[in-house]
Formats: C-alpha cells, sequence, structure tokens
C-alpha cells in the first residue's frame, strides 16, 4: 500500500515539535484498511505545535511551524505557518493525497526582507548551478514569495519539480562583480530548476527610472 520511500519520508519529515489535540475515528475491518471502496473510514487529526518539518531533504525545513495535520484514509494533509530559513511564511499546504502514489505537494506565501530569501535560494538546490550569481547578488527591502515543490516518493531518484515567485516591493540590488546598485526595485522574478529570471525590473540608478532584466540558467 506504501511504498518503502514513503515510509522513509513520513518516519523522518517531523524533526522536532509536538502533535497536540489528537484524536481518531476507526470505522469498519481494520483487514480492509485503508477502506478505498467505502468500505469503512480511518481518520486521524492533530495539531503541529512549534514543529520542525523536513519536507525535501535539498531544501531547508519549516521551522516554527503551527497548524493542523490529518490523516484521511489513504492520504495526508498539513497546513499552517512558520518559517523557511528565515523567511516568514504565512501560509503553507502540504499533503500526499494516496500512499499508493506518493506524490508529495508543497506549496506556501509568505513576506520577509529580500536578504532572507537570497539566503533560502542559497540553501536550495538552485545555488548548485548558480552559486557565483547568488554569491555576489546583494538584496534588503520588502518583498512577498511563493513556493511550489512536487516531489515524488513512489520510487528512489524520480526527479520533482520546484517553482515559485519573488515580488520585490521597492528593494535595492547590487551585484558585486560589476559595482552596480539599484534602488526602489519593484517587479516579479521567477525561480525553478535550474536558475531564475526577472524580465523587467523596475529601477532605478543614479537617481533615474530605468529597466533590469536578470537572467540565470539553462531553463530560463
Amino acid at each position: 500500500l506504501m511504498p518503502d520511500a514513503t515510509e522513509h519520508w513520513l518516519d523522518a519529515a517531523l524533526v522536532s515539535g509536538q502533535l497536540v489535540d489528537g484524536h481518531a475515528i476507526v470505522s469498519g475491518d481494520l483487514d480492509d484498511w485503508p477502506f478505498l471502496h467505502d468500505n469503512g473510514l480511518f481518520r486521524a487529526d492533530a495539531r503541529l505545535s512549534d514543529a520542525t518539518v523536513k519536507f525535501s531533504p535539498e531544501w531547508p525545513a519549516a521551522e516554527h511551524m503551527n497548524g493542523p495535520i490529518s490523516f484521511v484514509g489513504n492520504g495526508f494533509s498539513v497546513e499552517g505557518s512558520g518559517t523557511l530559513a528565515g523567511v516568514s511564511i504565512a501560509h503553507l499546504t502540504a499533503g500526499i493525497p494516496s500512499f499508493a502514489k506518493s506524490e508529495l505537494t508543497v506549496t506556501a506565501e509568505g513576506a520577509s526582507d529580500a536578504s532572507k530569501l537570497l539566503g533560502l535560494l542559497r540553501q536550495s538546490p538552485l545555488n548548485k548551478q548558480n552559486a557565483e550569481t547568488l554569491a555576489n547578488i546583494e538584496a534588503n527591502g520588502p518583498a512577498d514569495v511563493t513556493f511550489d515543490m512536487l516531489l515524488p516518493l513512489y520510487k528512489a531518484g524520480v526527479p520533482g519539480r520546484t517553482r515559485g515567485t519573488v515580488e520585490l516591493k521597492g528593494a535595492r540590488l547590487r551585484e558585486k562583480r560589476w559595482n552596480l546598485a539599484f534602488d526602489d526595485v519593484r517587479g516579479r522574478a521567477d525561480y525553478g530548476d535550474g536558475g531564475f529570471a526577472a524580465n523587467a525590473l523596475q529601477v532605478r540608478h543614479d537617481g533615474q527610472p530605468g529597466t533590469l532584466a536578470l537572467r540565470a540558467g539553462a531553463a530560463f
């Protein structure tokens, strides 16, 4: 019913924290679990309290996570708020709809200083191919972020995908290699497997308005 990789993920994902207010309902013959043919019910609910959850071995863990978690039939779901490498996450949802297929999805939305978002990307798989670029960019100022990940667990080595956006809202950017600095940077950057791109950022340079494009990685 459940691939070995999924069992390993469930064993390792909850790094620390507490499960509180737990309760369960089981109705039917347990020999028929997970009751795929409407012949019973299994449901267990609880709340995560100040939890650290490692959704992916390649990304930083979600920390200080609080919110409800449910195991229903042959899957699970969790939602809540927390932090990701210091980035404040206002809303996160994750789950595996079916343990038989075992595809983990994670989506998140948050806001933070752009410097913390850069720190998150430097701790992610994007840094493997874009380390020099990310190391030479400095950023600070307000920004919103989204995160969307699909992680197949049914077989080791099956690639997933990650993507997201960063919305700069008056930030300051500096490229250290070329000693370029831009103020009041506004606009969207997209990131994902293999790189990132920001095609039309509105900026000010030496007091003059302009448009800035950034790109790194073959996929972008």
